[in-house]
Parts: structure tokens; sequence; C-alpha cells
């Protein structure tokens, strides 16, 4: 007992002497106090929640900051603490571009008075491997913090916390400025903010209550081995499937919507002389994986105030890109329908729906096609003439319909007008025109008709078809 008193008092005068300690080494270095001596293994910082969680910093104080998740310290004259420290070689951060269209929040929306907590991610392309500062700004009660950072060599994204309870409906957009580049007005990206349950904002007058869940359909599509059909059984994907191995009839059809935009309806029920209904916008991003070219991308539902009564009882409303066109991806027939019959969903906007301020979706959709019934199979004929494929299309009462009648040149894959998106342009386009089905029997063959605008009956049956056998 004796003997370990004496070592324990004569290591601990040793330290006061030498005011030196190592661990995992004997002999720490004449100028350190403290030396660290281990291969693989590290030194674990603080972690605290933010600077200001130190009551009484003193200069040389280091910490591992978790709200900016960055290493700082408490250094200069007059002492402060620092920002991140990060890199090594100075270089200021540069980026070739912004990808200001393929900027998107998570969540996509937020309401008027609820607290939103989220991100924006701005994806960029030539990053130079340099540090960019922080950045803080706030817009309609939205704080956008971003934390001191590098640059990836090459492409990548920058990421925002999004915090704070916004206090105006509408349309948020704030200005990204980094890297030596700029997405600001138009271009800005933006963040639907709802009006408060309750409190609509004066969006709907209590005449007026919109159709609820409305969609619309892109038809994109690229399949040349698709007979013989199989009926779905699983969600639509955009995986492939080969029929059977066979090369059949090239589908190929780009679905895309514009920086112009396409016009769509959403139907209304108006009581009493109507009313005005304000200005709306709803934006949502389409993710890469959806698209055809791998971008990212923001579309826009939007309408212009306008005033709705009982004979003027639908809301013209637009539905356009931000930036670059988006390209929907190009499905597989036999994998991009989906046994819901609804394709894949791209994205969805939303949208007040009453004066209570209640919301509902709108749906953008993509889809290679609805198939007739006798879509790759044998007719009376011994022929394969019902390859039609159709686009589903919401119409103004709300139900979905085929955007051709049956039979319709467009929609035969086999016939050189073959447009999947193409209707009637007149009401003598021989190409729109369709079957002619007997009451009570399949669509076997005995339907099909040879149109021809000449013909005093606009058409004659098709040969070789066997009339008067009645589908069992």
């Amino acid at each position: 007992m004796k003997k370990n008193t004496i070592l324990l008092a004569t290591f601990l005068i040793s330290m006061n002497a030498f005011g030196q300690v190592g661990i995992n080494t004997a002999n720490p270095h004449p100028s350190a106090s403290l030396e660290l001596a281990s291969n693989n293994k590290a030194l674990y910082l603080n972690r605290v929640a933010n600077t200001t969680a130190i009551a009484n910093p003193q200069s040389g104080m280091v910490i591992y900051d978790l709200t900016d998740k960055c290493v700082k310290a408490y250094q200069g004259n007059p002492a402060g603490w620092s920002g991140c420290i990060v890199g090594s070689n100075g270089l200021t951060g540069t980026v070739t571009s912004l990808n200001c269209a393929g900027a998107y929040f998570t969540p996509n929306y937020a309401t008027v008075g609820q607290s939103y907590s989220g991100t924006l991610t701005v994806p960029y392309t030539g990053g130079n491997g340099g540090i960019y500062p922080s950045q803080t700004t706030t817009v309609n009660g939205l704080t956008f913090n971003l934390p001191m950072g590098v640059f990836a060599t090459g492409d990548s994204n920058v990421v925002y916390t999004v915090t704070g309870t916004p206090t105006t409906a509408g349309t948020t957009s704030v200005n990204v400025t980094i890297g030596g580049q700029s997405c600001s007005g138009a271009n800005a990206p933006s963040l639907t903010v709802n009006p408060a349950p309750g409190n609509p904002g004066g969006v709907l007058p209590g005449t007026v209550t919109l159709a609820q869940n409305s969609r619309y359909w892109v038809a994109s599509a690229y399949d040349n081995d698709y007979l013989p059909y199989t009926k779905p059984t699983a969600p639509a994907s955009t995986a492939v499937i080969n029929a059977d191995g066979t090369p059949d009839t090239l589908v190929d059809v780009q679905g895309t919507i514009t920086n112009t935009g396409i016009t769509v309806y959403i139907p209304a029920t108006v009581t009493g002389s109507g009313g005005t209904v304000a200005a709306w916008s709803s934006t949502t991003t389409i993710p890469a994986n959806l698209t055809q070219n791998g971008v990212a991308t923001q579309v826009t539902l939007s309408w212009a105030s306008q005033t709705l009564t009982t004979a003027n009882n639908s809301i013209t409303a637009t539905i356009k890109a931000i930036g670059n066109d988006l390209l929907a991806k190009k499905l597989d027939i036999n994998a991009g329908i989906g046994n819901d019959y609804l394709g894949v969903l791209l994205g969805a906007f939303q949208y007040p729906y009453n004066s209570a301020g209640n919301f509902t979706t709108y749906e953008l959709r993509d889809i290679p096609g609805i198939p007739d019934r006798m879509f790759g199979q044998i007719d009376n004929a011994d022929k394969y003439e019902h390859n039609f494929l159709y686009l589903p299309i919401q119409a103004e009462d709300g139900k979905i319909w085929l955007n051709n009648n049956l039979g319709a040149n467009y929609a035969n894959v086999d016939h050189p007008t073959f447009n999947l998106t193409q209707q009637a342009t007149s009401t003598t386009d021989v190409n729109a025109m369709g079957s002619l089905l007997q009451w009570g029997r399949k669509a076997d063959g005995h339907e099909l008709l040879e149109r021809n605008i000449s013909n005093p009956n606009y058409g004659t049956f098709k040969t070789g078809v066997v009339y008067g056998q009645v589908a069992t």
C-alpha cells in the first residue's frame, strides 16, 4: 500500500512539473500539453446544438455544431465563433450552372398559419470543389438556411433547410445566388402556400364548388415487343416487359409538357349568380427517374382570375413546365398501364375546391395508352386487326373517356396515321371515324371499316370478315 501511494504521488508531481499528458504514447511532444496517439481512433469533439449553447466561450475553444454540421472555433480579435472549418485549399467555390427548373421543395407545399419544416434542393453542374459561404434569408415567414460547405467536383446539389410559418397564400419564390450563378425572377424556385383551412383567402366564393380529384394524362411510350399483350395485374411501372422476344411494330411516342403549356378544364358547380374565382397556382416537381432525359422538372397548374356562372361552369387552367420542357418517361405497354389502368403518377398539384378552404388534388399521369379489348388477339378474319391504343381523358363531367372512337386510324398502331394524341380535325376526318359495331356482338372484326369520305356511306366494311356470328 505504501509503495502504491508513493508511485501515485510521483506521477502527479510529474504531471504538475512538466504539464504534459500523453494518451497511448509514453513521450508526448514537448510543445504539447496533451498528445493523442492512435492509428485507428479519432478525437471526438463536444457536439452542441449550436454556438449559443456555450454560455461563456473562450478563445481557443473548438466544438462540433450540430445545426450547421461542421467544426467551429472561437477565435479572432475581437474573439468570436468562426464559420464552418472546411476545405484546405482556400479555393472560392464556383459552379458552371444552376438547374433552376430542377430545384424542388420537400414537402412541395405549405399552409398559411401552419409550421413548415422542409428542404429546398438546387442541382448544379460543374462544381470546382471550392468553398461556398453560409446563407440565410427569410421570405413570407419562411427562413432559408444554407450552412457553409464545399461544392463537389462536378455535378451535385446544395440543400437549404426551410423552416417557419408562412403568412400569405399563393406562390412564395426565393432567389438563389451561389457559386457565381443565380436562379431569380421567373426562374426562382417557388413553393405553393395554401390558404389556411377555413380561411381560403378569397380564392372561391361560396357559390362555386370545383370538382375533386382531377387528372390529366400524358401519352408517352416506347415498345416494339408488346404482343401478346397481357392484362396487367400489378401497379404501373417504368420497367420493360418483353412479351415474346419477337419484334412488333414500334410504338414511339414522346409525351411532353412545354413551357407554353396545355389548357385544361376543371368542372364547377355554380349556384345563384355565380362569382369571381381568384387566381391560383400550384407547383410540383417531377423527379428525374420519371423523365425521359433524366432531368427533374417543375410543372405548374395555374389559373387566372375568372368569373363563373351557371352557363360558364368550368375553370380554364394551364399546366406548363418551368424552365426546360417536361419529357415524360416513355413507358412499356405491358408494364406502364397498371392494374388500375391509370398509368404512372408523375406528380400532383393541390387546389381549393370550396369556400371552406378544403383542398383536393390534380394528378399528372404518364401512360402508354389504353389497349383495345381485342389488342393482340386474332379476329374472325384470322388477323391481328385490333391493335388500337387510346388515351384516357377526363371530361368536364368528371368521367373518364377515350380520346378517339373505337377503331379510329389514329389509334391503330399498324396504320400510317397512328398518333396516340391526335383527335379529329373535322367532322369528316376519316382517320377519326372508327368502327360500326353490331349491337350485342363483340368486336371480332365485323365492325371494322375502311373509311372513305368520297363514299356516300363514309366507308365500307373490310373484306374477309365473317358476318352473322354472335358472340357467346
